[in-house]
């Protein structure tokens, strides 16, 4: 049974390893080390992807006492799992990219000049406390 896949930036990361060579067959532990995810996040990530019919796995097809060690899950795209990743990570890039400056401001030219104008707005009747206390934090090292 198919289920739908909301992806969210984690599971893009691995669509984006995915997507890099589509037809390249990827294993659990080569995708946690490309994308610095833990097991925890990225084995139910990939049994999320499979469930979606994004991609299939298999075992590899080796003889254990050959080659010395136990079978590997191999994790392949799947055509539906193509297209429907490269429309996604498309939708989650235009999420999260800025909006261009509107013709009447001016362009930041380092944002740090930005970081450095800004002032956090003290609680009202507080004022000069040196605490904001809506966030419950110390406002002095600014």
């Amino acid at each position: 049974m198919e289920i739908e896949v909301r992806v969210t930036p984690k599971k893009a990361q691995l669509l984006k390893i995915f997507l890099e060579a589509p037809d390249q067959p990827r294993y659990g532990f080569e995708l946690m080390q490309l994308t610095g995810q833990p097991s925890g996040t990225a084995y139910p990530i990939l049994a999320e992807l499979e469930r979606g019919g994004w991609i299939t796995s298999s075992q590899e097809d080796i003889d254990p006492s050959k080659a010395g060690r136990p079978r590997r899950r191999v994790y392949v795209l799947t055509c539906e799992g193509y297209l429907a990743a490269r429309q996604a990570l498309e939708d989650l890039s235009e999420t999260f990219r800025p909006l261009p400056p509107r013709s009447h401001e001016a362009a930041v030219e380092c944002p740090s000049q930005f970081l450095r104008s800004w002032r956090p707005v003290l609680h009202p009747g507080r004022a000069g406390s040196g605490r904001d206390h809506a966030r419950g934090r110390d406002l002095h090292h600014l």
